[in-house]
């Protein structure tokens, strides 16, 4: 890739940002650069194929290709208008980083959730927010039973339990699903049963000290009675 001294290019070499920020600058603002739609469509198309650069960086982290979608979104935007602009323009902060901003806080809150279910449902985060968690939200909201259990599983806050509900923090609803999940908590019958589905059937299964007991007993009534032990025990007469 040549570049010439008088292309916008080098201008960018002396940037503290990386070129996908540079891409965002010029998304946000080339519609007020360039009026006429074809200018414009000839500007995007060259901003099109530096970001499909960028992708190819991302997933093969080869960095050598920054120069190459650098040239695409500097020297390629700027000689894709056919005539000069005279009008000075304000350019915008990028709206996606505004709005990726101002969303950190839910987008950290919802990576927490999902990390708890993911623990729940034995599955990565990554599954559980993609596969699972919209399955979850319109059980837990459906079913009070399944509030207590998963809430209590999952330790929920009462944050998450007025996300999941869509409620209020301070709502009646939440507060009673909230007051339950604390009276399980203190309940060792209601873990137990969740943790173990098959908890009903450890009553049948002997223990060791009734297996041993029951051992002794059938040795002894063995040799009161004289019963042959087992096949070694065979005394030919």
């Amino acid at each position: 890739v040549s570049v010439s001294t008088g292309s916008p290019t080098p201008q960018t070499y002396d940037l503290e940002e990386p070129p996908e920020t540079l891409l965002l600058w010029l998304d946000e603002n080339l519609p007020s650069a360039y009026r006429r739609p074809s200018d414009l469509a000839e500007g995007y198309f060259n901003l099109s194929r530096a970001d499909i650069y960028l992708g190819r960086v991302r997933r093969r982290q080869h960095y050598g290709l920054w120069r190459y979608a650098t040239v695409l979104m500097t020297s390629g935007v700027a000689l894709s208008k056919a005539q000069r602009y005279a009008e000075n323009i304000r350019f915008e902060f990028p709206s996606w980083l505004r709005k990726m901003s101002s969303s950190r806080g839910k987008r950290e809150f919802l990576k927490t959730l999902n990390k708890k279910l993911a623990r729940y449902s034995h599955t990565s985060a990554m599954v559980a927010h993609r596969d699972l968690f919209p399955f979850y939200e319109k059980l837990f909201v459906s079913d009070p039973d399944f509030q207590v259990t998963s809430g209590l599983r999952m330790e929920l806050d009462a944050s998450e339990v007025a996300y999941l509900l869509g409620k209020g923090e301070n709502s009646t609803e939440v507060k009673r699903v909230m007051k339950s999940i604390e009276a399980a908590e203190g309940s060792a019958s209601s873990v137990q049963l969740h943790d173990a589905p098959f908890a009903e059937f450890e009553e049948d299964i002997p223990s060791e000290d009734t297996k041993r007991k029951d051992d002794e007993e059938d040795e002894e009534e063995r040799e009161a009675g004289g019963m042959q032990r087992n096949l070694l025990d065979f005394e030919p007469t």
